[in-house]
């Protein structure tokens, strides 16, 4: 049998399916309902039949010698209203004779079954228990309940020197004929309930199958790098949930295999350009600059600069990375965040006196923190950076720092074109391009902001941004400044650090 056919029959015939299972599941519990149905009607029904009997008239004849000690006349309504209202004959005898028999039904049962009372009375008064309950069967195989019970005995109040005798004979018949009916109507009822149960099971199954199966088919199209499938759902909320998950999946797959071909387009344009610029400067020192000092600097200059460039785009690419793949620590210390601020101006100093670039800085003095110094400071530059880039005509950023409970906020204003409200949870992506047209100024690899992402993720922080079309963006980062207070100065830091430290040393065992 080759692949293709052994493919096929399991198909059709796989055990490990929900169609099988499901099946099974509802054939077994069909068969084990049907089975115990057969053995509580057929075995056992004889059972029950007598010992419901037997509890029937025990309830009786104890009732009847509570009443009957009490007012005889009451005990014999009782009795009547009983054998009247079933199948069983009642009498009530003293020495003698009968006292009461209901229309009758003492000559009944002794013209039926032939009872000898003489012997009845006998075991009766040699009983302990002043009764005697017992089965009798006749000649002809026939059974009957006979009870006999003492009403009242020499002694008690109504005695009267007599022995009152409470006879209850209830004929058990025969569920022979009863019990064949039985088995014909439960043939056919396991029949018709064993077919029903395996139709139910096939067609539920196939409502949970059929779905799961597209499910499963489109899903080896994803597999394949097919991003225009459309899962859907069934009959069951579990199933569209499912798919749902999987269209969602499908989606950001599709961005990321978009985002990621226009990276490796980027990246190839950005590593590119760097090293054509490094050739064609090394040539120029090589031939034509070499003996003038200035000119072969001016070109050093700008193989050093596009050198940079190479380097930055590696480092981005390999911190990103590097967080992704949670090999990223952070190394914490104690540091003053408003200064760590302060010692990126020079750089945007720079390109202020080169590029016209306005900066309003607003930043509240003093606020310490503790954390990943290096980390933070890159994730402030990225977003000043970043504004740099896509900042309006006017070249004004507007960069801010505040004390927010025991957070430090930080934002960054420009007055770009602003990013599409549809696209502003992307921007955080790696790999991302928005739609709307931006100079470049300044050159980068488009990673900046997924690396900002993930170091105030690491910090615990918050992130996000606030963006109108035409009007321009503000980016911002909250990031705890830990020790569940505000810290204002450097002596509380190391009293509350110490503090700390002291109660972790008492808590650990020793």
């Amino acid at each position: 049998m080759n692949l293709k056919s052994n493919l096929n029959f399991k198909g059709k015939f796989d055990l490990g399916s929900i169609n099988f299972k499901l099946i099974m599941v509802f054939t077994f519990f069909t068969l084990f309902v049907v089975g115990l149905i057969w053995l509580l009607q057929i075995l056992f029904l004889n059972s029950f039949y007598q010992d419901r009997k037997a509890s029937e008239v025990n309830n009786f004849a104890t009732d009847m010698r509570n009443v009957y000690s009490i007012d005889k006349r009451e005990g014999w309504r009782i009795a009547k209203d009983f054998a009247d209202g079933t199948d069983v004959d009642v009498t009530i005898e003293d020495k003698k004779g009968v006292l009461f028999t209901p229309s009758g039904s003492h000559k009944r049962v002794i013209e039926t079954i032939n009872l000898d009372f003489v012997d009845i009375k006998r075991k009766l008064a040699d009983s302990e228990l002043n009764e005697i309950n017992y089965i009798y069967e006749d000649e002809n195989n026939e059974k009957t309940l006979i009870l006999a019970y003492y009403l009242t005995k020499p002694g008690d109040e109504q005695a009267d020197e007599s022995d009152d005798i409470l006879y209850v004979i209830a004929p058990l018949y025969p569920l022979e004929s009863t019990i064949e009916i039985l088995k014909r109507q439960l043939v056919y009822m396991s029949l018709f309930t064993f077919l029903g149960a395996i139709l139910i099971a096939f067609l539920i199954s196939r409502f949970i199958a059929k779905p799961l199966e597209k499910l499963t088919k489109n899903a080896r199209k994803m597999g394949d790098g097919n991003y225009e499938i459309k899962f859907e759902g069934g009959y069951y909320s579990e199933i569209n949930e499912l798919a749902d998950s999987l269209n969602l999946a499908v989606s950001k797959l599709d961005k990321a295999d978009k985002y990621q071909k226009d990276l490796i387009a980027n990246v190839s344009h950005d590593l590119k350009t760097p090293l054509t610029m490094v050739k064609s400067y090394a040539e120029l020192i090589r031939d034509i600059s070499g003996d003038n000092r200035e000119k072969r600097n001016n070109h050093l200059n700008i193989i050093i600069d596009e050198t940079e460039r190479l380097s930055t785009l590696v480092s981005d690419m390999l911190d990103l990375s590097a967080i992704n793949i949670n090999k990223a620590t952070l190394k914490r210390e104690y540091f003053n965040l408003s200064a760590g601020l302060e010692a990126l101006k020079p750089q945007c100093d720079l390109l202020s006196d080169k590029g016209d670039y306005v900066f309003n800085w607003d930043v509240e003095k003093e606020i310490y923190m503790y954390g990943d110094k290096s980390k933070i400071k890159r994730s402030m530059y990225n977003l000043m950076n970043n504004a740099i880039k896509y900042c309006g005509d006017d070249k004004y950023i507007e960069v801010r720092l505040k004390r927010k409970g025991n957070n430090a906020r930080f934002e960054v204003k420009d007055n770009g074109k602003g990013i599409p409200l549809n696209e502003q949870e992307d921007v955080w992506s790696r790999f991302f391009k928005s739609s709307m047209h931006h100079r470049r100024p300044v050159a980068g690899t488009g990673l900046g902001l997924p690396i900002v992402k993930e170091i105030i993720q690491l910090h615990k922080g918050k992130f996000g941004l606030i963006s109108d079309v035409d009007k321009g963006s503000l980016f911002w980062f909250e990031i705890p400044l830990s020790l569940g207070v505000e810290i204002t100065s450097p002596e509380q830091y190391e009293e509350l650090l110490e503090k700390r430290l002291l109660r972790e040393e008492n808590d650990s065992p020793q």
